[in-house]
């Protein structure tokens, strides 16, 4: 197994869907203007986030970071590069998943990608496509391969595939089904490195409550809870969900998905104010047992 570079590795990871297309549930964003995205990649670097994850499905945004890429100084590491692969077409998975992983090469303008993910998580099992992936690491195309999941039964079977080792998953202080399963202490006893998404739920954490939709009315009570268990406190909504994610055992990293130069601010202050661990489990207990229906972006209307 091939396994990802943590040394490396920071604890925030830049989203880039935002910098490829419209994106957002609470917030509609949209791409910023070329000059203004190198301005928020070189930002975001220069802050110390060193891993960058992107994908087909997200617009343009393999081809805006591979351009960000040309620029970069060349005498220092390269930045950390996450990509994925689409939902699976056709019969034939192996040159499917070869096809696109040169696809994403050339728009990074990478050599390597250092992990390659399946995007759609059920064709991680296809006949086939562990093995394209496995022969992409063998010729050093990718450092690493693994898989973008949802629900925690899909990553229990996931474990059984040889040789991967890198796992995205979502993970907030609304949706705590992965921590409380075990499946991450089994990814830490495979040196699977874990990279968290969602950690906000696409914003909705930060909605007022006669702002959230009818389906997702359940997280009315949960949400204003938190808003005034985190001013009790005095710590921001922000800092206690990003480290409510970052202490938990097994997690390396939080995707970030960020619009602009202001956005990021407001996530690396919020990584900076860590509130005690105490203090985390009473926000945990606050929202637990709420419906997929709720925490699972797919099944939102």
């Amino acid at each position: 197994m091939r396994s990802f570079p943590l040394h490396r590795l920071s604890k925030l990871t830049l989203g880039t869907v935002q910098l490829g297309m419209p994106y957002g549930f609470a917030v509609k964003t949209h791409p910023p203007n070329p000059v203004e995205t190198m301005q928020l990649l070189d930002a975001a670097w220069n802050s110390g986030i060193t891993c960058f994850d992107t994908a087909q499905a997200y617009g343009e945004a393999e081809s805006v970071l591979g351009q960000w890429l040309k620029t970069f100084d060349r005498e220092q590491p390269d930045p950390l590069i996450i990509s994925k692969f689409p939902a699976l077409a056709g019969d034939n998975t192996f040159s499917f998943v070869r096809d696109h992983a040169r696809q994403s090469q050339q728009a990074l303008g990478r050599q390597t990608i250092d992990a390659y993910l399946a995007h759609n998580a059920e064709d991680i099992f296809l006949p086939g496509v562990s093995d394209a992936l496995q022969s992409l690491c063998d010729e050093g195309l990718i450092g690493s391969f693994g898989v973008s999941v949802y629900d925690p039964e899909i990553l229990a079977r996931a474990l059984d595939i040889e040789g991967l080792s890198v796992v995205q998953l979502p993970a907030s202080l609304l949706d705590q089904r992965f921590q409380h399963s075990g499946l991450l202490d089994r990814c830490a006893e495979r040196g699977i490195t874990v990279f968290a998404r969602s950690v906000f739920l696409q914003g909705v954490l930060f909605l007022s409550p006669e702002r959230l939709p009818d389906h997702l009315r359940p997280a009315a009570e949960p949400i204003i809870a938190l808003q005034r268990f985190a001013s009790e406190i005095g710590c921001p909504l922000a800092s206690l969900a990003l480290s409510a994610v970052l202490t938990t055992p097994g997690i390396s990293s939080a995707v970030i998905g960020i619009a602009d130069q202001a956005q990021l601010a407001t996530n690396l202050e919020a990584l900076e104010i860590r509130p005690e661990l105490d203090a985390i489990e009473q926000a945990k207990k606050l929202c637990r047992g709420l419906p997929v229906s709720v925490i699972d972006p797919r099944q939102w209307r």
